[in-house]
């Protein structure tokens, strides 16, 4: 009934001060009336690859460029040059997942076969009946430049790419896959319930069933085959797959599901998360080692947690103030095997929705984001409100951050996952490093920051976590370097995203402005 809700509803809600969670749930049941955001590219079927690797120090190769750049480095030194530096990574040893992927391959072959016929009153020719598979993403697969430079990086990982000839073709990104997004109106909750282990050891999200009166879940689609599903599922393997029924996947832009956008074909949708229900887990995050056999059969989570090995134990240092009672604090890391919420996550995640569909070019490749925040808000609101609406339809543990058993940290200058936003050298905790997903030139970072504070803030749980985040340049002098392949050419600043995000203009040269590739519109 909702969905018929005028338009004028809606700005009124908006409108009124104190109520916010009703807001943005009113809001996004409405949206498709409100805003159509219109990707006009199509569909591309492979753009996300994974391999999780140990990068070390690795060989790297010289790719030139079609044009000099000049740019600034982070001790204000200016550059001029003509060619960029990339890792040439190779698996390491033990890490051949091709028996997992060809596992993966004949999973997803078995969901397509046992896919239901279009409904009967669709009066659907039988010649006309195709198979489509979309993935559902909740998480840091809104950030186009992780989405990309997971597939380069396996790409490189592969050993067969090791020259500037051969480097180049994997440079060159896939047509820009516009964000689709849709909600799923039940039945679900996104939660910050998976364990990333390692030496990161952060919350990162999945996607629950969840039987109970839940918000609706904001995500994007992407059409899918059998090889995107079968590459992406070693990075997933810890999650299970949840269908999910195309009826009650609603396309931002109409009021329509995806059910009626696709009446005469057999749908597979999908999302990466679990079973339980947020009922299954009344104690909290640390629940999930408990009743979620794929992570409590696997190390370290299948034994009891050795306080040698908790990596951000050091943490508990921190003063009564901040972290509680130090045995208290070191109690309840263990009880979460280390692991703690972190802004650089949520970062990728924001950053991603701020700067999707935009690229800035460096010569003939091209990096996805760049757009600076005064242009976003000033000419992209709907970035702003998608943003919005994905902090407001996420389950967050205040509760937990509230009381400190779970720390939520502003680790923004020594990020804990595996590819961060491209971060300013200058703006990190040495020996710290940053990553390469998408994110906003150099001089803008800090407003970038504040833009996605400001998004948080914006309803009142977003605004309790921030709160509740535990500042200050100590908390990275408390953690671990997390590695990473790009780290050697991320502190020369001479990769392709140095160039790109620290460029300055050469005596009568304007910068090229980063464009819109999708076109997405206000209706």
């Amino acid at each position: 009934q909702l969905l018929n809700l005028p338009l004028i509803v809606c700005i009124k809600l908006v409108c009124i001060p104190d109520i916010f969670i009703m807001q943005y749930i009113i809001l996004l049941v409405v949206l498709p009336h409100a805003f159509a955001w219109r990707g006009e590219n199509e569909i591309d079927h492979s753009r996300t690859h994974a391999m999780i690797l140990d990068p070390g120090t690795t060989p790297e190769t010289s790719v030139p460029l079609d044009e000099q750049i000049l740019y600034e480095t982070s001790s204000g030194e200016t550059k001029t040059v003509q060619s960029f530096s990339v890792p040439v990574v190779t698996p390491p040893a033990g890490q051949d997942q091709s028996q997992v992927i060809q596992h993966a391959r004949e999973l997803f072959q078995g969901y397509m076969d046992e896919l239901p016929s279009p409904p009967q009153e669709n009066n659907c020719p039988t010649d006309q009946i195709n198979s489509r598979a979309f993935v559902f993403a909740i998480g840091s697969i809104f950030n186009d430049d992780s989405r990309r430079t997971q597939k380069l990086k396996s790409d490189l990982a592969t050993g067969r790419l090791d020259t500037p000839e051969t480097v180049r073709p994997a440079m060159f990104p896939a047509p820009m896959t516009c964000q689709l997004f849709a909600v799923v109106k039940k039945g679900f909750r996104r939660m910050w319930t998976y364990p990333s282990g390692g030496k990161n050891r952060f919350w990162a999200l999945s996607l629950h069933e969840d039987t109970a009166e839940s918000p609706p879940v904001l995500g994007s689609l992407t059409e899918v085959d059998i090889d995107w599903f079968g590459m992406m599922r070693p990075r997933e393997a810890d999650y299970d797959v949840l269908k999910i029924p195309p009826e009650i996947v609603v396309m931002s832009g109409t009021s329509k599901s995806l059910r009626d956008m696709y009446p005469c074909d057999k749908l597979f949708v999908f999302g990466y998360g679990y079973h339980h229900p947020v009922a299954n887990m009344p104690t909290g995050l640390s629940d999930i080692f408990r009743v979620e056999n794929r992570i409590k059969n696997r190390s370290p989570f299948n034994q009891a947690p050795d306080k040698t090995e908790i990596p951000t134990l050091k943490l508990c240092e921190l003063g009564q103030e901040r972290v509680g009672n130090k045995i208290f604090c070191e109690n309840n890391l263990m009880a979460n095997y280390g692991h703690v919420l972190t802004q650089s996550y949520i970062d990728i995640i924001m950053a991603g929705i701020l700067e999707t569909g935009f690229t800035t070019k460096v010569g003939e490749f091209t990096v996805h984001g760049g757009a600076s925040p005064d242009i976003i808000s000033g000419r992209y609101l709907f970035h702003v409100i998608i943003a919005k609406i994905f902090a407001s339809t996420t389950t967050w543990p205040v509760d937990e951050v509230k009381g400190r058993r779970v720390l939520f940290i502003n680790d923004r200058a020594c990020p804990r996952n595996g590819n961060p936003i491209y971060t300013p050298k200058e703006k990190l905790h040495a020996p710290h490093g940053g990553g390469i997903s998408s994110s906003v030139f150099a001089k803008d970072i800090d407003k970038l920051y504040n833009m996605i504070d400001a998004a948080m803030k914006d309803f009142p749980d977003g605004r309790a976590m921030i709160e509740m985040r535990i500042e200050g340049e100590d908390v990275c002098e408390k953690l671990v370097k997390v590695t990473r392949w790009m780290d050697n050419q991320l502190e020369k600043e001479d990769s392709l995203w140095d160039l790109a995000y620290r460029r300055v203009p050469k005596e009568h040269e304007q910068l090229p402005v980063p464009a819109q590739s999708c076109q997405y519109k206000m209706a």
